[in-house]
């Protein structure tokens, strides 16, 4: 809680340490920021989501373009692991170094899969490596070598995963190996061509760590918010410039807009009057709350079990009036509990 809001972060499925931070103001409004993220199925299990209506999403759209569609995660790790056999059948004999391209932080998921599978050591340089050991995953601290010549793998920057830079950076492991295979895992590289020269062989991963548009379209339908703003601008130089959400994903023509009798605090709940309360409970949640069409069970998710019981008490005593309680499937009860009395004994 900072400043009266409360502030969850959960996993954003991006890279070791990325959170997607939910900001929910003291008025109940929740705005999503997702930073970068990639979108899961795997997050509509996320109980804040169950138990929150989304006003505002910030969205990481990187690759909201129709065009950017691309394979899973996992596809690509075995996409890439074809290749790696596949170039052993042609060229058995042939002592190979594999590279794959990465960032200070980013793409972990990718090479420690590939090089677990093959049982290769891996050796990356000084300002990753510490990146890496400040993470202290067992995965990837089982994997590392100190000494390039004892790695069969070596991560370096994606940037020097290019034909030019890695003649130069082979040179010293020729009397080692026989060629190289580098890899450039990217959701820029969906439609490259592998570069197969030899010595030095380059091939393109479509690997992304960021949301495709199906995975973007399905994450903001899910939640259905209010509103949603992009965060990437589609020009360098000029932050102001950002992609327009369709508005399809969020905005139907029959979805009714969602109201909120929010409860601030539970003293200022009992201090309001039974006809007040009774009015608030008789708007577009009435059918809802008192005469539920679902099983006796069930409760909205946007009303507590302590404003269900206390509104249930003042319809009680509005008996004899416009309103009355269901008592099958309403708790009701005979007179309010002062605001005095503690709390456990009467909560649902």
């Amino acid at each position: 809680m900072i400043n009266d809001v409360e502030v969850t972060a959960i996993d954003a499925n991006h890279c070791p340490g990325a959170v997607m931070f939910i900001f929910k103001l003291s008025t109940g409004r929740c705005i999503l920021h997702t930073g970068d993220f990639r979108a899961s199925p795997d997050m509509e299990s996320e109980p804040i989501f169950w138990n929150n209506d989304i006003d505002t999403i910030y969205l990481d759209t990187t690759y909201i373009a129709h065009k950017h569609n691309f394979a899973s995660q996992y596809e690509s790790i075995d996409r890439a692991k074809r290749i790696i056999r596949e170039f052993h059948e042609k060229r058995p004999t042939t002592r190979v170094l594999y590279v794959c391209g990465s960032y200070v932080i980013g793409k972990e998921r990718f090479w420690t899969n590939v090089a677990q599978e093959f049982n290769l050591k891996v050796w990356t340089e000084k300002n990753r490596l510490k990146a890496l050991q400040s993470m202290d995953l067992d995965e990837v601290r089982d994997l590392l070598s100190d000494d390039p010549h004892k790695a069969e793998m070596h991560v370096i920057s994606i940037a020097k995963v290019s034909y030019q830079s890695l003649v130069d950076y082979f040179r010293p492991f020729k009397q080692q190996y026989d060629a190289m295979l580098a890899f450039r895992p990217s959701g820029w590289e969906k439609n490259s061509k592998p570069q197969l020269r030899g010595e030095i062989n380059i091939v393109g991963i479509e690997y992304s760590e960021h949301s495709s548009h199906a995975e973007l379209e399905r994450f903001v339908t899910y939640l259905k918010p209010r509103e949603v703003i992009s965060t990437v601008p589609v020009r360098q130089g000029n932050p102001c410039i950002t992609p327009k959400i369709p508005e399809k994903w969020y905005k139907y023509d029959n979805l009714k807009k969602r109201q909120r009798n929010f409860q601030p605090s539970i003293t200022s709940f009992l201090k309001m009057r039974p006809r007040q309360l009774v009015q608030n409970a008789a708007t577009k949640r009435t059918t809802n709350c008192l005469t539920p069409t679902k099983s006796p069970d069930y409760m909205p998710n946007e009303i507590s079990q302590l404003s269900v019981r206390a509104m249930a008490t003042c319809i009680e005593v509005q008996r004899d009036n416009k309103y009355q309680a269901t008592s099958q499937k309403v708790p009701a009860v005979v007179t309010l509990f002062p605001e005095s009395e503690a709390l456990d004994d009467w909560m649902l």
